[in-house]
């Protein structure tokens, strides 16, 4: 799942560098006008920190493509015992957790611009504040955005590891070290 994830993330993002022209999010009747407003502006802000990123962003949505489609491969091959299947497993998690820590290096700059768009659109969307000033408000949305992209990539570091350890237990050896199946089917 997290393979597919992978690859459907790296093909959306490529797509949102190949393309041409962008269309504005659709206007509709049951929504407020401030609010899509908001929505529209969020959307231009959004795209134009992604576009300032293009250079970083375009060749790790490639990798992140590629990389997920071999772990997708590797899952597939696993899961019919193929043989070999192990070792390419194993390498495709490695690569995909390195990917997952350079990619979260290199895009620092991006999500530095993309929080405070964030946090502005959260806290113009709010209805009301909670009573905290203006200020202490701001500083809570760029703390809980900052904590998901943290969050984000320790899920799937995480993920990545329980799957190199359900691999590599003497239960995943015997499976795959067991008589060679028919490769054919």
């Amino acid at each position: 799942m997290v393979g597919w994830a992978g690859v459907l993330g790296g093909y959306r993002e490529i797509s949102f560098y190949r393309a041409e022209y962008l269309p504005e999010p659709p206007m509709s009747l049951t929504v407020d006008a401030r609010e899509q407003e908001l929505a529209a502006e969020y959307f231009r802000s959004e795209r134009q920190v992604r576009d300032r990123a293009r250079e970083v962003r375009l060749p790790l949505a490639v990798a992140n493509l590629l990389l997920s489609g071999l772990l997708v491969f590797a899952a597939s091959r696993s899961f019919a015992g193929r043989s070999s299947a192990r070792s390419l497993a194993l390498q495709a998690l490695g690569a995909n957790g390195l990917l997952a820590v350079v990619d979260y290096a290199l895009s620092r700059g991006m999500r530095g611009e993309l929080v405070p768009v964030v946090a502005r659109f959260m806290q113009a969307s709010m209805k009301s504040t909670p009573g905290l000033p203006e200020h202490e408000m701001n500083q809570l949305f760029f703390s809980a955005i900052w904590a998901g992209f943290r969050l984000q990539l320790a899920l799937l570091l995480v993920i990545y590891g329980l799957a190199w350890w359900a691999l590599s237990t003497a239960q995943a050896r015997a499976f795959f070290d067991a008589e060679p199946r028919d490769e054919d089917g």
